[in-house]
């Protein structure tokens, strides 16, 4: 988005006496004045939907739902009128959205309640709910807080009761804070665009307004092997610093590496122009999936030379001929592990392996005695590292697999269709001098499911029926698939509520007041994503950007 928007200034006002005007002063008046309501109009559109998103973020609550509560430090959206930042409601932090033995969101039993009971509150059918159904105690708003505050929670003493109702007189209440007020805070940010990607390969900025058009046009002859009428968008970064062995072998200023999704399918279109198109087009654009990978400098600036569009499944012949549908991978993502650098990749399960970056340009005698040590071991366990091959761009760059893809599996036919985890590491607790022990946190809610993993070794399964198990099966990629990566141990799983090993959330979202119960339109599983960032007019011109 532009930093500033130049507006043609209207001409001062004229004599109400009547002036002649030459032929091409009309023209240039007619031309000034469709520049003026060309300008208003987008004034129009900004303002029209700034407002959406201030509305969105700020006063999306459903009718008969509380508003947003005034707390410390909220700033004036008007005269007399402040920005709240979080709801309070009776109903208890993760209530909206636990469900009982039959799968029934505990907030559709209280609602169902209500309606039976027309004179009954809320706090009286969530207390009601959460005392008879089991599986929804955490809805009851006498014994929740107990829950979620845990160690910070005591009892009232005896002076804390109302003696004549033998009741508590504490009453809890959640807080459900506004998105942008539970996100981390963002420092140093910075739009990226993938230099690597040719223009010609772009959306021409003429045909925004016409994109359906656009897009027919450029897929009039729907065909997965045509790699040369298309268009790309890049997004989805991962982004993870060079680790320091690698950073003499790169240009001085890089600091990060990072990976982007780059594809014709996007959702950056309006879904009813998406919606709209013939079906082999669709699959045609979701069949195409290239990696994008640079190296950025310490304020994320791309360095040159240093970026690349690479055909990963080419490289790796795992791409299906004529095939439309799912690509054999999606979604790539660098994670720092025990001072390396690995590749996440969703494929059909998730998959992993360390790489290494060089720059071409840096070929001295200390290089090459790094890298023949380390394919010496490479092969030595028998393995094969793979130079990968930039498709667009990265003059510079090299980027190696220093084996093929391990799998990680999970240990049940429902728990094999993994994706999006997050890995990590903790120090080894009996050998502190040992590497960091590795984890891949494979699912978040409602069970929470880690398991310690071995990055680089793995045993290799047979093709048998397990290998024919996964929904999107792709055949040439069986051999990256049998490549189960080794564990140790089983998976620990936990419940996300009332479970003593289970770490309680430290906050809870307007999204779930919101959308309560069976209505959540929020994916529950890991699938990546983002939501609210809060732009406000004295934010943004506090950073220097000039508003209509």
């Amino acid at each position: 988005m532009p930093s500033s928007l130049d507006i043609p200034h209207a001409s001062p006002p004229q004599s109400t006496q009547q002036q002649v005007q030459s032929p091409s002063a009309k023209k240039n008046s007619q031309s000034s004045s469709l520049l003026h309501i060309i300008a208003v109009a987008i004034c129009f559109v900004l303002a029209f939907h700034w407002y959406l998103v201030i509305h969105h973020v700020s006063y999306h609550a459903p009718h008969g739902f509380p508003g947003f509560q005034k707390g410390k430090n909220d700033f004036r959206l008007k005269k007399g009128k402040y920005r709240g930042r979080y709801i309070l409601s009776p109903v208890c932090g993760g209530c909206y959205r636990t469900y009982d033995e039959h799968m029934t969101p505990c907030f559709d039993l209280i609602q169902q309640y209500m309606k039976k009971n027309a004179n009954t509150t809320l706090r009286e059918a969530s207390q009601k709910i959460g005392t008879e159904v089991k599986e929804c105690g955490i809805c009851n708003p006498d014994t929740c807080f107990q829950h979620t505050l845990k160690d910070k929670y005591k009892p009232p003493s005896a002076g804390g009761m109302d003696q004549k109702h033998g009741e508590q007189k504490y009453q809890y209440q959640t807080k459900y804070w506004r998105f942008d007020q539970t996100a981390p805070q963002i420092e140093n940010p910075a739009s990226i665009v993938l230099p690597a990607i040719p223009e010609e390969l772009r959306i021409p900025t003429s045909r925004f307004d016409d994109i359906e058009a656009f897009i027919r046009t450029k897929y009039a002859n729907p065909d997965p092997d045509n790699t040369t009428s298309i268009f790309l968008i890049e997004y989805n970064p991962g982004i993870a610093r060079i680790p320091q062995h690698m950073r003499p072998h790169l240009p001085p200023n890089a600091v990060y590496a990072m990976t982007l999704r780059v594809t014709p399918h996007n959702f950056c279109v309006p879904v009813s122009v998406t919606e709209s198109l013939p079906e082999e087009i669709k699959q045609t654009m979701h069949s195409l999936n290239y990696m994008g990978f640079m190296l950025l400098d310490g304020e994320y600036k791309p360095i040159e030379g240093h970026n690349a569009v690479i055909d990963i499944a080419g490289e790796l012949d795992a791409r299906r001929n004529h095939w439309l549908g799912e690509p054999p991978f999606v979604d790539y993502r660098l994670f720092n592990l025990n001072n390396e650098l690995y590749l996440h990749i969703n494929s059909d399960t998730v998959i992993i392996t360390k790489i290494r970056l060089r720059s071409k340009t840096n070929t001295d005698e200390a290089q090459r005695k790094v890298d023949w040590e380390e394919d010496r071991k490479i092969r030595e366990k028998k393995e094969k590292k793979i130079q990968l091959n930039n498709l667009y761009g990265g003059d510079s760059l090299e980027v190696t697999l220093l084996h093929q893809f391990n799998t990680i599996w999970g240990e049940t036919r429902e728990s094999m269709f993994g994706k999006n985890y997050a890995l990590f590491s903790l120090p080894n607790a009996t050998h502190p001098a040992e590497p960091d022990a590795i984890y891949a946190e494979m699912s978040v809610h409602p069970d929470h499911m880690v398991m310690q993993i071995l990055p680089n070794e793995h045993v290799q399964l047979p093709r048998d029926r397990k290998i024919k198990w996964r929904l999107r099966r792709n055949f040439k990629i069986d051999h990256i698939i049998q490549r189960k990566m080794l564990s140790v141990g089983n998976a620990t799983v936990s419940k996300t509520f009332d479970s003593p090993t289970a770490s309680n959330p430290s906050f809870f979202n307007a999204d779930e007041h919101w959308f309560p119960g069976g209505i959540n339109p929020f994916k529950e599983f890991a699938h990546g994503g983002a939501c609210c960032v809060l732009m406000t007019v004295e934010a943004m011109r506090g950073e220097g950007v000039v508003l209509p």
